[in-house]
């Protein structure tokens, strides 16, 4: 979510100074889907009263969209200074509604999080006052802010993002920074040293991944940088936290690894202009870049980039069309390094003019650009459609077949062939049917999913060179229930579980 004091600032420098860039990406659009579970920002979801501003009825409009995953920031309001049975209900709500219509969530937890200011957040830190980075704050953050949170939402929210814009600020002189949201790379990496550390000693990491907060990445005065990136300022946080405050490297020594699961950006080039697929990668590349040079080039960490958009007060709506599509096809290419991938934002408001839709909630240029990229659901890669699969999903909804992810063939429908057996397969996780595959074969459609096991138990003992495709789906047989195979089937009851035939 913009910082108001922060965007305006950048806002006016934008205007008038970033050059024009004339090359159009567009012709990618009807070649390829968009790379795996991809999301919206939708701004508040409960207002300063607690009265929830993502309704059901909201919620549905986003998975008519073919939205797969939402951004949500938690903040206290009013009174409230803890994660009190009050303000855990207020939310409660909200993510209950986006829940139910078939969305997953990327929960951000920042300064709005915890009360305290960016002196509070700021305090002992390394880079101008020789301390190690760790305060009150910080300390706090974690305990009452992120273990309640995710205690409370960890059977809802699997993805949580520990702060905003951690690099972005109004003001410099020196190595002094104010302003915006920016907290110094010493506090940041206790930030995320502390909140994880609490997760563990808690019990409580094993259920979620975390995501460091999105580095803002721009190109004002049109400088494009491994600095403007925010791939310097990843790059700060770790060699502080290993080489100097001991932050990193206590998680290290403690769980083998340093203490983010994924990283987050933000990406913010070319506003007032159109924007290219190659300055788009490069963004990508600094900031992988940036940690590769700490986690190694083999690392298994990803990026997630859970901001990106264009302001029609500043192109055009036609310009900002253009832009989502060369976005989102940007990060298709890249799908092996980036996960998830949040527009921003859904609707214009206070933040300004970035939805698809107007504040009258009129569709915008970019709207059914937004629908056709954020739909993944029976696509392969290079845009064309397995109409079987596809159908055989829309027949039982989002909420309960979940969104594509990448189980290691894409997120994309893909091709299953072993042991003499074949079938066209898409891969889903995250609503009531749990994870699960669905196969187009020569028998049928139909899916394998886990909500007796049967999933997990066909995948750990070899799958389609095993069983091959499922003839059916799974149905009540006996006490308990059955499901047929090309070679073998297997059976689930409460006594003996799942059993091979």
């Amino acid at each position: 979510m913009k910082n108001p004091l922060f965007w305006s600032c950048l806002t006016g420098c934008r205007r008038g100074v970033l050059a024009a860039v004339v090359m159009l990406f567009l012709g990618f659009a009807s070649e390829c889907r968009a790379g795996g579970p991809m999301g919206v920002n939708f701004g508040w979801v409960i207002d300063n009263s607690g009265n929830p501003l993502l309704t059901a009825s909201k919620a549905a409009s986003l998975v008519a969209a073919k939205t797969g995953y939402l951004h949500m920031e938690f903040r206290l309001i009013g009174t409230n200074r803890t994660w009190n049975a009050k303000m855990l209900g207020y939310y409660d709500t909200a993510v209950n509604n986006a829940r139910a219509a078939g969305l997953q969530i990327i929960g951000l937890v920042d300064y709005a999080s915890w009360p305290g200011s960016q002196v509070d957040w700021c305090s002992n830190n390394f880079e101008n006052t020789g301390g190690n980075g760790d305060n009150n704050f910080i300390n706090n953050f974690g305990s009452g802010a992120v273990v309640p949170l995710v205690s409370h939402f960890r059977d809802r929210i699997q993805i949580f993002e520990l702060w905003n814009e951690p690099n972005a600020w109004t003001s410099q002189n020196g190595t002094l920074f104010t302003g915006g949201t920016y907290i110094y790379p010493s506090n940041f990496s206790q930030l995320l040293a502390n909140s994880y550390a609490d997760l563990e000693y808690a019990g409580l990491k094993q259920y979620v991944t975390i995501l460091s907060g999105g580095v803002f990445g721009h190109s004002i005065g049109g400088i494009y940088s491994y600095e403007n990136a925010g791939a310097q300022y990843l790059d700060d946080t770790y060699n502080v936290g290993i080489n100097f405050v001991g932050s990193f490297s206590y998680t290290k020594s403690h769980w083998s690894t340093y203490p983010l699961d994924a990283i987050g950006e933000h990406i913010y080039i070319d506003q007032g202009a159109t924007t290219t697929s190659a300055e788009l990668l490069q963004y990508m590349d600094w900031v992988r870049t940036a940690f590769t040079n700490y986690e190694g080039t083999a690392t298994s960490k990803k990026v997630m980039i859970t901001e990106f958009g264009w302001d029609t007060q500043n192109v055009s709506t036609n310009v900002q069309n253009n832009n989502l599509n060369t976005a989102f096809n940007a990060i298709a290419a890249n799908y092996a390094d980036v996960t998830h991938a949040c527009w921003f934002d859904w609707q214009d408001g206070t933040a300004g003019n970035w939805g698809v839709l107007t504040t009258s909630g009129s569709q915008k240029a970019s709207y059914a650009s937004y629908l056709y990229q954020e739909q993944y659901e029976g696509y392969y890669f290079n845009g064309s459609l397995d109409n079987n699969l596809l159908n055989y999903y829309n027949a039982r909804t989002q909420a309960k077949m979940g969104n594509a992810y990448d189980n290691g063939g894409t997120a994309w429908v893909h091709t299953w062939a072993s042991g003499g057996f074949t079938a066209n397969v898409q891969d889903f996780t995250g609503n009531t049917n749990g994870t699960l595959n669905i196969q187009d074969s020569s028998f049928g459609t139909f899916q394998v999913n886990n909500v007796h096991g049967l999933w997990s138990y066909y995948f750990a003992h070899g799958g389609m060179g095993h069983y091959g495709p499922p003839k059916n789906d799974e149905y009540t047989s006996g006490s308990g229930t059955r499901q047929d195979f090309q070679a073998h089937y297997l059976t689930w009851d409460a006594t003996n579980g799942v059993v091979e035939h």
